[in-house]
């Protein structure tokens, strides 16, 4: 009992203290002043159901956007209702929201401000938003094209239009993602069977979870309709919350998952042994005929058909995929992660955060002043974007061979896209004219010859060009940990695996001189996380995946039971990478490495 009277106290301790983190968001949002100013043609706004905003709110919102230059403006209506108002705070931080090129802006308005140069790459197929989620969405799509030039704002006079209760479940379920209905639901069971069977403690957290909006929105800007009664109702509200959220993109998704398992079951006719060229008997590294399979695994994020082992070599210690896929099955396995249906995934992942993406620009501080920049498997742009910040004024391309490349040129994160295959590429970029430098972040270990990728860069760069790869390390000892599930080993798209000394190998063989290696630097906290939700997968699939049977009903319950039941250890083991990150900052622990070297004649 003395834990669950400690439990039940801490969960009321963090719902205050979150309301006060709420709070000083809330309070950190710009309002809009009221202000005689004439509307540019350029500036163009798109309203909630196509309703027509009054002219005082269309002046004070363009002075306000031409002050602050700004070129997308979301307006945030002085009445918000209350559950809408309390998710904003929650996926918006307004402190860093500007300096942020890559951050989300799932938050719903009442209108948005843009400048035509936006809309124009854009495009001009938009629909105006409906419901609370279309908003949201717009939104989170037009901040990929504005970066920096974006930002909330309330206006205090703006009213709120018509809501339905069916809208919130869909845009909570989009802020947060598809863990949010378990999380809701745990939330939700902790609140009231606290309050029954710990009467001291219970209701202690009963009441912090309903006082939790008054704390975050009372005495804001936001004058939100109907906050007492959802402060006080707050149960039953986030109860229908629960039963709505998801349903529409459920049946979205469920309608490209049919549409796609004809395609599915074509490929797989054959079955999967197509997908695998024979296995090798030697080294690609060294060329030694002794090797050992040192990792065994399944597909354990689509669960794709499929063994994949990794051998390595008993002389150079290299690790590579051993049967190799073939180009039917790389086409195969790809297929719907980058992009297709898991396209939304991916970009959440890769827009997580900007500090990695900081760190490897930063490698070059002091070692080069750049004018050109060849980001090779540059994916969806993600990092060419913010670099920008670091290296104002310098051109940066992204090379990569699927759709997300040209998505990137188009909202402007790179200024050119180049598909194809880099070592292919590799003469004509070098008669195109001469890179500073290039890069390969977490790129080598997908290629079928990395060898080749590198000497791909010694045929483009001139002398004294610089070279910045990051990879996945080998030698870490999560590696041994956790096996299969350790995220790294990524099967079975990670086809090689090369330690900081064959990787030097490699760079030496083809004059380049290594000048910086960061070991422990280069460490991402996910360890942890990501080894127990891939545990996780394994004991309890994604339902619905096109490429396997159709889920029963039981299946997708013992799905949602499990990750329900496991929340916690997700939490604690979140806890564990962020605590005990400085410990693993090291050689032998770290999970990443960056080198930056330089070209030689």
């Amino acid at each position: 009992m003395s834990f669950w009277l400690f439990f039940a106290g801490f969960m009321a301790l963090v719902w205050v203290l979150d309301g006060l983190r709420l709070r000083k968001r809330a309070r950190s949002l710009a309002v809009i002043p009221r202000a005689e100013f004439e509307v540019p043609v350029t500036l163009h706004f798109i309203t909630r159901t196509q309703a027509t905003l009054d002219e005082a709110t269309r002046r004070a919102a363009a002075a306000y956007a031409e002050a602050q230059n700004l070129d997308v403006l979301v307006l945030l209506p002085g009445n918000m209702p209350a559950a809408e108002a309390l998710l904003a705070c929650q996926a918006i931080q307004p402190e860093q929201f500007r300096r942020e090129r890559i951050a989300s802006a799932k938050c719903s308005g009442e209108a948005i401000l843009v400048r035509s140069h936006i809309l124009e790459r854009f495009g001009p197929d938009y629909e105006s938003p409906t419901e609370a989620v279309d908003f949201a969405r717009l939104a989170d799509q037009l901040k990929k094209y504005a970066g920096t030039g974006m930002d909330f704002a309330i206006v205090p006079w703006l009213k709120a239009s018509p809501r339905t209760w069916r809208e919130q479940g869909p845009l909570v379920e989009f802020v947060f993602g598809g863990l949010v209905r378990p999380v809701m639901l745990l939330q939700l069971l902790l609140v009231i069977l606290g309050a029954f069977f710990i009467p001291t403690a219970g209701l202690l957290a009963f009441a912090a979870y309903h006082v939790q909006p008054l704390l975050a929105l009372g005495g804001t800007p936001f004058k939100t309709k109907g906050l007492f009664p959802f402060a006080i109702l707050r149960v039953f509200y986030d109860f229908r919350t629960l039963l709505t959220a998801g349903r529409r993109d459920q049946a979205e998704r469920k309608a490209l998952i049919e549409q796609s398992r004809t395609q599915y079951r074509e490929l797989l006719a054959q079955g999967i042994k197509p997908f695998f060229e024979e296995p090798r008997p030697d080294c690609p590294i060294c060329g030694s005929m002794r090797l050992k399979t040192a990792v065994s695994s399944r597909d354990w994020i689509q669960f794709k058909p499929g063994v994949f082992k990794l051998a390595r070599c008993l002389d150079c210690q290299h690790l590579f995929q051993n049967p190799r896929l073939s180009i039917a099955g790389l086409n195969f396995y790809y297929k719907d992660f980058y992009d297709g249906l898991g396209k939304e995934r991916t970009d959440v992942v890769f827009s997580y955060g900007s500090s990695p993406y900081v760190a490897r620009a930063q490698m070059l501080k002091g070692q080069a002043e750049p004018r050109r920049w060849l980001d090779v498997g540059a994916g969806h742009g993600h990092f060419c974007c913010v670099a920008r910040d670091q290296w104002p004024g310098v051109s940066f391309d992204g090379l990569d061979l699927n759709q997300g490349v040209l998505d990137a040129e188009k909202r402007g994160w790179i200024d050119r896209a180049i598909c194809g295959l880099f070592p292919e590429l590799a003469e004509r970029l070098a008669s195109e004219g001469s890179y500073d430098v290039i890069s390969m972040s977490h790129y080598l270990e997908h290629t079928r010859d990395p060898e080749s990728e590198i000497a791909a860069a010694a045929k483009i760069l001139p002398t004294g060009g610089h070279l910045l790869i990051e990879l996945p390390d080998p030698e870490s000892r999560f590696g041994q940990w956790f096996g299969s599930f350790w995220m790294p080993w990524f099967q079975p798209q990670h086809q090689h695996m090369l330690s900081t000394k064959n990787l030097e190998r490699i760079l030496n063989k083809h004059s380049f001189e290594t000048l910086t290696w960061h070991r422990g630097e280069a460490h991402q906290p996910v360890d942890f996380v990501f080894s127990v939700g891939l545990m996780l997968n394994a004991l309890a699939p994604p339902p619905d995946m096109p490429w396997r049977k159709p889920a029963t009903f039981l299946q997708r319950f013992w799905n949602k039971a499990v990750f329900l039941l496991c929340l916690p250890m997700i939490i604690l083991a979140r806890i564990l990478d962020k605590s005990m990150a400085p410990l693993f900052r090291r050689p032998g622990w770290s999970n990443s490495y960056r080198v930056l070297a330089r070209r030689i004649a």
